[in-house]
């Protein structure tokens, strides 16, 4: 009688774990989509490019805030302004990557690839 209690747990395990937290079953590995199906066939909303137009709208607008806050009696809000209105206008700027590894070739790379 002990083995089938144990065989029916062991069933009960497996069936939880075939669960994700939101109780329904987990998707098999693998691909989420066919090969050459996407995953976003609507496309970007629309409304998120509205918000980035109005917001070019407003550019010198806040650029001239920006140069505003540079002339401010606090020294971080002048650092601020001055770190925002040269990224905005120069980049910001590259961050070196360092590395124990030596560099590899371009056919390395190739082959770490395939």
């Amino acid at each position: 009688m002990r083995k089938n209690s144990t065989k029916t747990a062991k069933k009960k395990v497996k069936k939880r774990r075939a669960e994700n937290s939101t109780g329904t079953a987990r998707k098999p590995p693998g691909r989420p989509f066919k090969p050459g199906q996407s995953g976003n066939t609507g496309g970007r909303p629309k409304a998120l490019a509205e918000v980035h137009d109005a917001a070019r709208d407003h550019t010198m607008a806040a650029i001239d805030v920006l140069v505003k806050c540079m002339a401010d009696k606090n020294p971080y809000v002048r650092i601020a302004a001055a770190n925002a209105i040269l990224d905005r206008g120069w980049g910001k700027a590259t961050q070196a990557i360092e590395s124990n590894e030596a560099a590899l070739t371009h056919e390395q790379w190739l082959e770490v690839l395939k």
